[in-house]
C-alpha cells in the first residue's frame, strides 16, 4: 500500500468529511481504517473463539496508492474448531466502486459506512457498482475515495455450542457479537431481542429438542465413514499432495498425478 498521509480518526475510516469516530484520536495513514466488530464473525462453542473485525479503507491526496488482499480464509476456515467447536467463518471482500464516498458524504450527512454488512445490503451511494469477491486479489490501483472493506481473522471455538452458558450468550447478544439469528439457532437460548430478558425454561427446551434431532441424524461411525471418503480428492477444489496411497502424488485435479519417488514440477498461477 503506497500513499500520502491523508487525516484518518480511528473507527471513522472517512474522517476527513469532517466527522469524529468514537474514540476521537487522530492519526495520520496510508488509508482510513474503520476497526469494529462484525456479529457473528466468531467461531462459535462452548468457548466461542475470538471475534473478528471489519475494517474500512479509502484514501485521498495520493498520486499513487494501491489494494492488495491474501486468500487466507477467504474460501475455507483459517482456524477449526476443538471438540464440537465451529470453525472460524470466511472471509469475504467488499467493495463500493464508481463514486467518491468522501465527497457523497460530505453532501449528505446521513450516510455512514461504519457497517460494511449494511453498506453492501442498503446501497446508499446512488450510482455506486457493489462488489463482493473473495480476498485473493491481486495488485490493482484503485479511484479516489472508493471503498474497500474486508474481514479480519478469528479463532475456532471450543467444544459444544449447546454446553455455552445461557447467559454467556445472552452477554455475547446484548453486545452486538452475535445476532438473534445466531443466538437462537446455533446456541439455542431463548431471549428477547428487544429487552435481552432470558427465559431459562424455554432455553432447556429448545437445546432438548436440537440434541433429539442430532441423535435421529446420526448414523454409526463406519456407516458415515464408508458414504464420506473418496477415492480420489473431490473435482473443482485445486488439491495438491497424496491422497489415501503415499506413493501417488495429485497435482491440482483428481486427474493429473504423479510418483511420489519422482515429483515433477507444477505451475501455479
Amino acid at each position: 500500500m503506497i500513499a500520502s498521509t491523508p487525516l484518518r480518526r480511528t473507527f471513522s475510516p472517512l474522517a476527513a468529511s469532517g466527522r469524529t469516530g468514537p474514540s476521537g484520536t487522530e492519526s495520520r495513514g496510508g488509508g482510513g481504517p474503520n476497526g469494529g466488530l462484525d456479529a457473528d464473525n466468531q467461531g462459535f462453542g462452548r468457548y466461542r473463539g475470538g471475534h473478528g473485525h471489519l475494517q474500512v479503507a479509502t484514501y485521498q491526496n495520493s498520486p499513487l496508492w494501491g489494494w492488495q488482499t491474501i486468500t487466507i480464509g477467504s474460501k475455507f476456515p483459517q482456524a477449526f474448531g476443538l471438540f464440537g467447536g465451529y470453525g472460524s467463518p470466511c472471509y469475504p471482500l467488499m467493495k463500493v466502486k464508481g463514486v467518491d464516498a468522501l465527497e457523497a458524504m460530505r453532501a449528505d450527512s446521513s450516510l455512514d459506512v461504519t457497517d460494511p454488512v449494511a453498506v453492501m445490503n442498503e446501497r446508499p451511494f446512488s450510482g455506486a457498482a457493489y462488489m463482493t469477491s473473495h480476498t485473493g486479489r491481486q495488485f490493482e490501483f484503485p479511484q479516489r475515495c472508493q471503498l474497500y472493506m474486508p474481514s479480519q481473522g478469528t479463532c475456532g471455538g471450543y467444544g459444544d455450542v449447546l454446553e455455552r452458558e445461557p447467559e454467556a450468550g445472552l452477554r455475547d447478544l446484548r453486545r452486538g457479537l452475535i445476532s438473534d439469528w445466531t443466538a437462537g439457532h446455533i446456541y439455542a437460548v431463548a431471549a428477547d431481542p428487544e429487552t435481552f430478558a432470558l427465559d431459562l425454561g424455554a432455553t432447556e427446551r429448545l437445546r432438548a429438542e436440537v440434541r433429539a434431532e442430532r441423535l435421529a441424524k446420526g448414523v454409526p461411525f463406519a456407516e458415515f465413514e464408508a458414504g464420506w471418503t473418496k477415492k480420489t480428492p473431490p473435482e473443482g477444489i485445486p488439491y495438491y499432495g497424496c491422497w489415501d496411497d503415499p506413493a501417488v502424488i495429485y497435482a491440482g485435479d483428481p486427474a493429473t498425478t504423479m510418483p511420489a519417488a519422482a515429483l515433477q514440477g507444477v505451475m501455479m498461477m
